[in-house]
């Protein structure tokens, strides 16, 4: 799986690596490079719906903690809403059985990553990451799982 079907290539990207875009954090410069280069050479930037209420969530997890404001949070949300990103939804109950198999099939702990994933397998595309931890699981297995830190600050792949 390296691009996806269709005359535009494709990847699938989770809340870890989005928030990178409007967040500034260790990555966030090579993760808004990679947005900027797909950006440029047209490729669909999609993501499940859950990437939304995952954002959220770690948004207003940093607001408990006192690290942002809830107005920083909720500008960030907005930002991120409004980047190039094409949300998927709809067939919640194919994503979730997907997910289930997935998660057995990875060893993971949870089905949220293996949405993604999911997603990435049906869309026959990459999937990009931020999450070094579900990287280190599954890319011996699943070579089309990306990480963030593979990439420099000046070198962008898409593939």
């Amino acid at each position: 799986m390296i691009e996806g079907t269709g005359a535009r290539p494709r990847v699938v990207v989770d809340a870890s690596l989005a928030l990178k875009w409007v967040l500034e954090e260790p990555h966030s410069i090579e993760a808004q490079n990679l947005l900027d280069r797909w950006v440029q050479t047209q490729v669909i930037v999609t993501a499940p719906t859950l990437l939304v209420f995952e954002a959220a969530n770690v948004l207003y997890q940093r607001v408990r903690r006192g690290q942002l404001s809830i107005e920083s949070a909720r500008e960030a949300l907005s930002a991120l809403t409004a980047t190039h990103l094409t949300l998927i939804g709809g067939d919640e109950q194919d994503l979730s059985d997907r997910a289930i198999t997935l998660a057995q099939a990875y060893r993971l702990p949870a089905t949220y990553d293996a949405v993604y994933m999911g997603v990435a397998i049906k869309s026959e595309c990459p999937f990009w990451t931020a999450d070094k931890r579900l990287w280190n699981e599954v890319h011996e297995k699943a070579p089309w799982v990306r990480w963030i830190g593979e990439v420099g600050p000046e070198s962008v792949v898409l593939r």
